[in-house]
């Protein structure tokens, strides 16, 4: 019965421990990455014979994505620089449009959703 799940077992998840995080050369390098993966090495070693299954995530980002600045452009031809804010208005007003049209729906419905608190990123 798919409503009652009784199990004693223990997984472990692991979000988004990608090489981008780790120094030298990772694109999001964290000082401390290398010693967040060797205590996570530790503590797997410790707890061997008490996990079950280990999950590991790994985000991915496209290089063509509504939040990229590629994705948007100015009535002037201009991207939009880091941490600009593009809002419903913004997208009605055509004060930025997505840089392919067949996208400019779903940019103002992505963007609508955030105004309105019904999505998050």
């Amino acid at each position: 019965d798919y409503r009652r799940v009784a199990s004693s077992r223990t997984t472990l998840f692991i979000i988004d421990p990608q090489r981008d995080f780790h120094p030298p050369n990772g694109s999001l390098a964290i000082a401390t990455a290398g010693d967040d993966a060797a205590r996570i090495a530790t503590m797997i070693h410790s707890h061997m014979d008490e996990i079950d299954d280990i999950v590991v995530s790994l985000d991915t980002h496209q290089r063509f994505h509504i939040a990229h600045g590629l994705f948007w452009v100015n009535p002037q031809g201009e991207h939009p620089t880091p941490f600009t804010m593009i809002k419903k208005e913004d997208v009605v007003s055509g004060a930025w449009r997505t840089t392919d049209p067949k996208w400019q729906a779903w940019g103002l419905e992505y963007c609508t959703a955030l105004d309105e608190g019904t999505r998050s990123s």
